[in-house]
């Protein structure tokens, strides 16, 4: 449309100047001594226009020459920008697949003329991990973080999932370390770094991150649970010597108020605090947990609670029998303390009900013990038998 206005524009003026020379159509001199040059304006109009168009269209030949070489260097550009879009795209797709050799091959192609060269380096390291090569996909995660500049977290994320993945797990351990240090809230590290204690079996890391996975919400309820009782199960099973009371009811305290009432995890403390010979302890730990849940583990530990004043122990645990007579290991308890308290006949008959209900190595070797006391050397020999045969089974 535009191109019509004007042929119009043109051709009118044409005719206006054309009407115009045809009642006075004038000259033009031009002098230049020592000549001179007369035309008449009509012709001398055309010259000029003529001219004018020439000097426009040599201006824009030669404006466009000008422009050619950046013109070039925009259209290699573009081209060389598509190349690398594709090489990754390509990549990706082999890296996806598992391809890693071609998958490197197709990054290094578009590492070039990529415009973002973190993303190939990235990519690339993943690619050596998956060839098994540790020492390349380290000097790819190195320049990815120089070309990264300030913003490293994503290279040293990267780095420290592939150390993990590969079982580097003290590298594994400082890196995501040093992530934890500089984003807290970050659930995925925090999971890692988890996987990385419960890797190592370091009981005490875990145990300081246990508030943070919890806070952030890292995992998932019944998955920190798990998690939880693991931590504080293990703590309390650490090795102890002689004479380490103190550290093991520091452990105890530090657990959570919940933890306390699981039956496990008392069995282990009261185990503990038995060989420290802090029998009176245990007793009263024991036998509070027995009122609040029955349970056979901590029913077998009573009865390796010595308390001081153990005949009265010996009485509670006869208590017992009215709710729970077909327990075996009430019964187990029952003959060890009266052990005990001196009476190997009473503790016999308890033994001999407890094998009735469930056999065990311990109530024979307990058995054996009493049959000993009583001078049936025989007898013993037996139980001590039975218990190593059934321990075998």
């Amino acid at each position: 449309m535009r191109l019509v206005i004007y042929i119009l524009a043109v051709l009118f003026v044409a005719v206006a100047i054309t009407m115009f020379a045809i009642d006075d159509p004038g000259y033009v001199l031009l002098v230049r001594p020592p000549w001179s040059v007369e035309l008449p304006l009509t012709l001398f109009s055309v010259f000029a226009f003529v001219a004018f168009i020439g000097l426009y269209i040599a201006g824009r030949v030669l404006s466009q020459a000008l422009r050619l070489p950046r013109g070039l260097s925009i259209w290699r550009e573009r081209r060389l920008g598509r190349k690398a879009r594709t090489a990754m795209a390509q990549g990706l797709t082999w890296l996806a697949a598992g391809q890693w050799g071609q998958a490197e091959r197709e990054l290094l192609d578009g590492l070039p003329f990529s415009d973002a060269p973190m993303i190939n380096y990235l990519a690339l390291a993943l690619a050596a991990q998956g060839q098994g090569n540790k020492s390349r996909r380290d000097d790819y995660l190195l320049q990815a973080n120089e070309d990264a500049g300030e913003e490293k977290f994503a290279g040293n994320m990267t780095q420290g999932l592939l150390q993990y993945m590969s079982r580097q797990k003290e590298q594994a351990l400082a890196t995501l370390t040093e992530l934890h240090n500089q984003q807290p809230d970050h659930k995925y590290v925090l999971k890692l770094l988890m996987e990385t204690y419960l890797e190592m079996k370091d009981w005490t890391g875990l145990a300081n991150i246990l508030p943070e996975l919890q806070k952030h919400k890292a995992l998932e309820d019944e998955e920190l649970k798990a998690i939880e009782l693991t931590v504080h199960r293990e703590l309390l099973k650490l090795s102890l010597p002689t004479g380490s009371l103190d550290v093991l009811r520091q452990a105890w305290k530090a657990m959570p108020k919940h933890l306390h009432q699981n039956p496990e995890l008392v069995a282990i403390y009261s185990g503990k605090l038995i060989k420290q010979g802090e029998g009176n302890e245990a007793e009263s730990l024991l036998r509070a947990a027995l009122e609040r849940q029955w349970d056979e583990t901590l029913v077998a530990y009573y009865g390796r609670a010595h308390a001081t004043r153990i005949v009265r122990q010996l009485e509670r645990a006869k208590n017992w029998q009215t709710t729970h007579a077909d327990s075996p290991a009430l019964y187990q308890t029952l003959g060890c303390l009266a052990l005990e308290t001196g009476a190997p006949e009473e503790a016999i008959e308890y033994l001999q009900r407890s094998l009735d209900l469930s056999p065990s190595p311990a109530a024979y070797r307990e058995l054996g013990r009493a049959y000993e006391l009583t001078g049936n050397a025989e007898a013993a020999m037996t139980s001590f038998k039975r218990g190593l045969e059934t321990e075998q089974a």
